[in-house]
């Protein structure tokens, strides 16, 4: 009878311990909560014009920041692709913020062809982006940035990729990728005012709304016959800030004896 006592009070008090043990185990299987987000952090290299309009191309790091919420899958991401988190999202699509930064330009990056074009700070750019699968293997995404630093103005990516994995390392994709961008985003690249131009030779040129072409702002003398020289330019096709001057007519040719 005394053994028997003896071990039902050996096995009461090893419930607590058996019980604090399993709440231990318990708490480290424990799920996570619906906000915790699992940050991927590498770098990458990629091989891009020395500046915007370089013929040269050189081969910049560049970083690989992935966020996601905690367990689901690395989601492809393609070249032109912004960092974005998908705050709304489904088994086929996600919609939320994205930012993009463009490195700085420097007239030592390419001194022959900068010279007199000063410098232009790196941009960082800010906005929203939707991205959507149409199969396993069609990506469409869009992405509209506002440029907080370095320019002002908007930027606009569309996307659609075709999305080939060849193993657990290698992907491939390809498709039609279009950048649309605002003047306001492609001046501090493509403009030449006319200081740059004083300074280095070049034409004034100003860019194309929502493209990346450019085009030289032709000028014309206005001159009077008095002088026989011309007295002042202006732009043939206007400035916001430099009204056109109106051409002057000639005066009349003094009677001959």
């Amino acid at each position: 009878m005394l053994g028997r006592r003896a071990l039902m009070a050996g096995a009461i008090a090893a419930l607590p311990m058996a019980a604090s043990a399993a709440d231990m185990e318990f708490r480290g299987k424990a799920l996570p909560q619906a906000y915790d987000w699992t940050i991927t952090i590498g770098l990458e290299g990629k091989v891009e014009p020395i500046f915007q309009g370089s013929k040269d191309v050189t081969v910049r790091p560049n970083p690989l920041v992935d966020i996601r919420r905690y367990g689901t899958p690395e989601r492809f991401r393609g070249p032109r692709d912004g960092i974005g988190i998908g705050l709304i999202e489904g088994s086929n699509y996600q919609i939320g913020p994205v930012g993009q930064f463009r490195i700085a330009r420097r007239e030592s990056d390419d001194r022959a062809a900068l010279h007199g074009l000063g410098n232009v700070p790196w941009a960082a750019e800010l906005g929203a982006f939707a991205e959507y699968w149409f199969v396993p293997w069609v990506r469409g995404r869009a992405e509209v940035r506002q440029g907080v630093t370095g320019h002002h103005g908007l930027v606009a990516d569309l996307m659609l990729d075709a999305v080939v994995p060849v193993s657990s390392q290698l992907t491939l994709s390809g498709g039609p990728r279009v950048t649309l961008a605002s003047a306001a985003a492609t001046s501090p690249y493509f403009s030449i005012d006319a200081v740059q131009s004083a300074a280095s030779g070049r034409r004034s040129m100003r860019p194309e709304a929502a493209s990346g072409r450019s085009e030289p702002v032709r000028r014309r003398a206005i001159s009077g016959r008095r002088s026989g020289r011309p007295t002042s330019s202006s732009s043939t096709n206007g400035s916001p800030t430099t009204p056109p001057i109106r051409r002057s007519s000639p005066s009349a040719a003094p009677p001959t004896s």
